[in-house]
């Protein structure tokens, strides 16, 4: 429960963060809350102020920040059923993806209804298996085996990434009134680490986690697609380099809740 409550308050934390932003530029204080924006001018520059080019400039400068929480997972190639019993096979409930990153915003044309976004960030990515599997390198070769003589409760995979964003936006309806959002882009991620967690019952409970490459792809580049109203939306990822690095053909896939200052 302990980890709930956490991601509770970090979601509070961020739609707070998003709700009220403040920037001090030279001889201006910008203060945003939600819909509302408060401009605080030095007064002995207020005569012959320039609003339109401060808003331009404050446009030019601003940074976002994005917060994504989603479910995980990996798809054969050519598109094929993974049986239950198979090795490879993911508990897509309990495979969870977060990440973060910031957002370099400001790049737009046609009235900023068309605009590109790039950005940098991190993502935490967990593969939780259905079955009793061992992830290990062998030889240079990923190896997803079952284990028959042991209790296995939990198998966990968990890459950590580097990842850059490059997404083109177009915005829809009033743009002043949380407009309808999509962004198609692409993705590319570099791994940090990689970890296994396994939980076992051999009459004591025993957890052990071991931290190596275990010959996993160690670049990621994904095909990226987002739909959005206002500072909420939708994303869904498709990788196009498989998972490991020897020929198993599975691609990871994720999809999930954005929150964000598109």
């Amino acid at each position: 429960m302990s980890k709930l409550y956490k991601s509770i308050g970090l979601i509070c934390f961020l739609i707070l963060s998003l709700s009220f932003t403040s920037q001090n530029i030279g001889d201006t204080i910008n203060i945003e809350m939600g819909g509302s924006k408060v401009l605080i001018i030095n007064k002995n520059i207020e005569q012959g102020w320039d609003f339109e080019d401060e808003e331009a400039d404050l446009k030019k400068r601003s940074l976002g920040f994005e917060f994504i929480l989603g479910s995980n997972g990996w798809v054969n190639w050519p598109l094929s059923k993974i049986e239950n019993s198979s090795s490879y096979c993911i508990d897509y409930l309990n495979s969870t993806k977060v990440g973060g990153a910031f957002l370099l915003k400001g790049i737009s044309v046609k009235n900023e209804r068309l605009y590109f976004l790039p950005g940098i960030g991190f993502s935490w990515d967990n593969y939780v298996f259905k079955n009793n599997v061992m992830v290990e390198s062998i030889n240079g070769n990923t190896s997803f085996t079952i284990d028959t003589l042991n209790t296995i409760n939990k198998s966990k995979l968990r890459t950590t990434y580097l990842q850059v964003p490059l997404l083109l936006g177009f915005r829809l309806g009033n743009i002043n009134k949380n407009p309808f959002g999509i962004q198609i882009g692409i993705e590319g991620a570099y791994q940090l680490q990689a970890k296994t967690t396994v939980k076992s019952e051999n009459g004591n409970t025993q957890i052990n986690r071991t931290k190596d490459n275990f010959s996993l792809n160690p670049y990621k580049l994904s095909a990226l697609l987002r739909l959005s109203i206002g500072n909420f939306g939708l994303f869904g990822s498709f990788s196009l380099i498989p998972i490991t690095s020897n020929n198993l053909d599975y691609f990871p896939i994720s999809a999930g809740i954005i929150i964000a200052s598109f």
